[in-house]
């Protein structure tokens, strides 16, 4: 008789064995930190999570978008983020995944760990946005992808460098945003199936 034990069961077994990819690259984040790198990290992690700075960040959005007439791009990133927020959240109950533990963590937090919903919220957001826009020219596009994978990246990075989350919280918070962003960007997009073309500001160089 053959017994089956539930995936998730094993994966989670997997990722607390010392000698799992997760515990050697976390093992060796926590060993080579730099005071001033911390100092850098944990600043961005408090920035990040300000209301005041969240705040302002809305605002700006809010007021580009109505600038750009960017009204499907903005729908369509208010809907990724609330959708790879809620998917992130649910897989943390599912999996139930300790965080790293505290002698590799400069940061304490007692809720589940996988995903990472910050990686799953910025893959998300940088999706709609980058699949959303008409940007023009593939200058433009290339641009957009670089400054918007810049800022997933240093998230993704700080959260692991403070010992939030461990790499693969990271890497699949990334995968779950980024399918989410870019399928709900694709249906926002202009000319796409179920949209009415959209003219004006919202496709950049459409004048030009």
């Amino acid at each position: 008789m053959v017994t089956t034990t539930p995936l998730w069961t094993l994966t989670h077994n997997e990722w607390m064995d010392e000698g799992s990819w997760d515990e050697r690259i976390m093992s060796a984040v926590a060993d080579h930190r730099i005071g001033s790198v911390s100092h850098v990290a944990n600043g961005m992690s408090e920035l990040g999570q300000s209301p005041i700075v969240l705040g302002l960040a809305g605002l700006v959005a809010v007021l580009v978008a109505t600038w750009r007439r960017w009204y499907r791009p903005a729908l369509a990133s208010a809907a990724a983020l609330v959708a790879a927020t809620v998917a992130a959240d649910v897989l943390k109950h599912v999996f139930d995944r300790a965080r790293p533990p505290h002698h590799q963590a400069l940061v304490w937090i007692t809720t589940p760990s996988f995903p990472s919903t910050h990686a799953a919220a910025t893959s998300a957001l940088a999706a709609a946005v980058l699949v959303s826009v008409v940007w023009g020219t593939w200058r433009r596009a290339a641009a957009a992808a670089a400054a918007l994978g810049v800022v997933v990246v240093l998230v993704g990075a700080c959260m692991v460098y403070l010992g939030a989350h461990w790499p693969s919280d990271v890497l699949v918070g990334w995968l779950i945003g980024g399918v989410l962003g870019g399928l709900i960007g694709w249906i926002a997009r202009p000319g796409s199936s179920g949209s009415a073309p959209e003219t004006g500001r919202a496709r950049l160089g459409h004048a030009r």
